[in-house]
């Protein structure tokens, strides 16, 4: 019940669509028209551009559901110490119901992401730049949209808890920041193969970029002139791996999450 009145609430979020939809578009057209002038003219080099463009802008866009639920659980958060206590909703039924929601939520952005990349880097470039395997596209949005509550809701309550909730503005936007950090940086900059592997940042980001690409992801951004590429499957194993535990430690913290005023978020 929960979970279904959160999943409407989120589709008619205006909020969700501004930042989540519409500037993600934005920045897609930017990377279609704008920085693609310089690339050589071959599809291979256009179809990887426009899967890494994909798998860092559907990592972004599945980040944007953080500061929603962080927001749900902060002004919730005396409603939920009563109920867990009081009435029938269990921890464990608030928590799976915002994971089916959010994870709904994560797999139609990133269908629409997906279908955006598409047509404009297709058009742009010239060449049919189909997705190889747009079903792991729409379950690794549905696995970042799951991963984005569960990593929001562990670190909402622990501010609520131990933190204190002054500082609740920028604990809503520790999941973004994170995404924009390690998104940008693999791409821009580089990073060692242990933190691409063992970032689930990376990992959503990669897997989306290979369900576009088709192929490993180079670990360098020459394709053609480097033999180095990362392993998708670890990815993906590792990936379920950091749900499992961030899944484990929000059952535990949301259970003994305490009332706490929400006026205390509003001082400055």
């Amino acid at each position: 019940m929960i979970g279904k009145y959160f999943l409407k609430s989120m589709l008619k979020n205006p909020n969700l669509w501004g930042w989540g939809v519409l500037f993600m578009l934005f920045w897609i057209f930017m990377g279609a028209f704008v920085f693609t002038s310089n690339f050589p003219n071959h599809e291979i080099y256009f179809k990887l551009n426009a899967a890494i463009w994909f798998g860092l802008i559907g990592l972004i866009s599945a980040s944007t559901l953080s500061t929603s639920i962080s927001y749900s659980i902060y002004y919730g958060n005396s409603s939920l110490a009563y109920a867990f206590r009081f009435t029938t909703l269990k921890p464990s039924g608030y928590i799976s119901g915002f994971m089916l929601s959010t994870g709904i939520i994560g797999g139609v952005l990133s269908g629409i992401m997906l279908t955006m990349t598409f047509v404009l880097f297709s058009y742009t470039s010239g060449y049919l730049l189909t997705p190889s395997l747009p079903y792991i596209s729409i379950l690794a949005g549905i696995a970042a949209g799951v991963f984005m509550f569960l990593l929001a809701s562990i670190i909402i309550v622990v501010f609520n808890n131990y933190l204190g909730l002054r500082n609740v503005s920028f604990a809503s936007f520790i999941p973004m920041i994170l995404t924009y950090l390690f998104g940008f940086t693999q791409f821009n900059v580089g990073l060692p193969s242990y933190i691409i592997y063992g970032s689930p940042f990376t990992d959503i980001s990669d897997i989306f970029v290979w369900s576009y690409y088709g192929h490993r992801v180079p670990l360098t951004l020459e394709p053609l002139n480097n033999g180095i590429h990362i392993n998708p499957e670890i990815q993906m194993v590792i990936l379920t791996i950091w749900i499992l535990i961030l899944m484990a430690c929000s059952f535990l913290l949301i259970r003994r999450i305490k009332p706490k005023s929400i006026e205390e978020g509003r001082q400055v």
